[in-house]
């Protein structure tokens, strides 16, 4: 059987070496002047190719159940093995994999090697202009040339990081063959925030609880290293939070994040300490209060919040203590940003939206083309951060490569 498989990314590839050694012909269309472009970049070049805590909870609530199906036959044992079986010998670090070269490029060096030796065609260079199903489907080029197949499998990708060739072509393909596709949306980015305050606090690295809110509903949250930049806010907690972020503030929500600049105290553990801070530094100035708690940026930031400008530069003493320690505290575990948007997607790692899922089965084969699979992003899945969007493209781009 000719099986033609559109994109070369991870699940493309991972479709065409499946189809392979299925006793298939595979050939594998590529826009880009070689395949795997994008895994390169993925895990700041080291590759998280999974994660040891895999299961549906790393993805969307309308996600989960066909994310199961298509993982129960090609999970994690089975993604480590493969690797190990292709040449990569793999190391966990908190419970991500990595290639024990923390190198990106021994996985795109060990699946480049497997497509060679499957004998398994690769055509780069080139623009898909028409896919036409009759008996075969009828691939048609920009130059006129056409080439066809019995089935063909698109893993196109999304449009997160066009530089890597992800330029979203395949959702027209898909259109034109009859599917729906959900409004693609950056994932896994950060946040522009209303304000002027992000520039003063640009650069600053803390650990925080980050809580996204939508229409004052608190509907998410996630803890780890926050990162402040000029346009807002961002690290791989607020990644966590983004997809759905960004898919409601499309919707029109109200969307905020509510950050907890010290989330390893409760409340009276920290009005405890800052009563006890507040005796013995009263006679310091107000701008100093902080030092020594938090990151010396964020502390003026928060001090400002706190404190009326004329009095920032008064002593301890001066103040209202109950008053300045519960609005302090409420800064330090409330402190508030509105979402006002993203920067595009070439600033995002993933897309949310796509091909929606209620038009391919289990096997991941169209339900209104026969002999027509997708694969990888161009469905409408998407995972958090840590290896999670890695092993649905190596999972779905098994099951695909199945041709069930």
């Amino acid at each position: 059987m000719d099986v033609g498989i559109i994109g070369g990314g991870a699940s493309g590839v991972m479709a065409a070496i499946t189809a392979r050694r299925n006793k298939n012909n595979v050939t594998l269309l590529e826009h880009n002047s070689k395949p795997l472009k994008k895994i390169l970049s993925t895990g700041n070049g080291k590759c998280n190719f999974t994660n040891k805590t895999v299961d549906e909870s790393f993805y969307g609530e309308g996600q989960r159940e066909l994310f199961n199906s298509v993982y129960s036959k090609f999970d994690l044992k089975k993604t480590l093995e493969f690797f190990d079986e292709i040449g990569i010998v793999a190391y966990e670090k908190n419970g991500y994999f990595y290639p024990n070269s923390e190198q990106a490029k021994s996985v795109y060096d060990c699946l480049s090697r497997e497509l060679l030796r499957n004998d398994i065609e690769v055509i780069c260079d080139i623009n898909i202009t028409e896919i036409i199903k009759k008996d075969k489907f009828n691939v048609i080029f920009n130059d006129g040339n056409i080439l066809t197949f019995d089935k063909l499998i698109i893993a196109t990708g999304s449009n997160a990081m066009p530089s890597s060739g992800s330029d979203g072509s395949g959702y027209g393909l898909a259109i034109r063959l009859n599917h729906t596709v959900k409004k693609p949306l950056p994932a896994l980015c950060g946040l522009k925030c209303e304000g002027s305050d992000h520039k003063i606090l640009s650069g600053v690295r803390c650990r925080a609880r980050v809580s996204l809110f939508v229409n004052d509903l608190k509907v998410m949250s996630d803890e780890g290293e926050l990162q402040h930049t000029d346009y807002g806010i961002s690290g791989i907690p607020v990644f966590q939070i983004s997809s759905m972020a960004l898919r409601e503030l499309d919707n029109r929500a109200k969307v905020k994040v509510i950050v907890d600049y010290m989330p390893a105290y409760s409340v009276e553990k920290l009005r405890e300490m800052i009563d006890s801070r507040f005796e013995s530094l009263c006679d310091t100035c107000v701008s100093t209060f902080l030092d020594g708690m938090l990151n010396s940026k964020l502390c003026e930031f928060i001090l400002k919040k706190t404190c009326y400008e004329p009095y920032f530069n008064n002593m301890v003493s001066s103040l209202n203590k109950d008053k300045f320690i519960d609005t302090l505290i409420n800064t330090v575990k409330n402190c508030e940003y509105i979402i006002k948007g993203h920067r595009g997607f070439d600033n995002c790692q993933v897309c949310s939206g796509g091909v929606v899922l209620d038009e391919v089965k289990d096997t991941l084969e169209s339900k209104l083309v026969d002999g027509l699979y997708f694969t990888g992003e161009i469905l409408d899945v998407d995972g958090k951060c840590g290896g999670y969007n890695l092993q649905w493209a190596w999972s779905s781009g098994f099951v695909a490569g199945l041709l069930e």
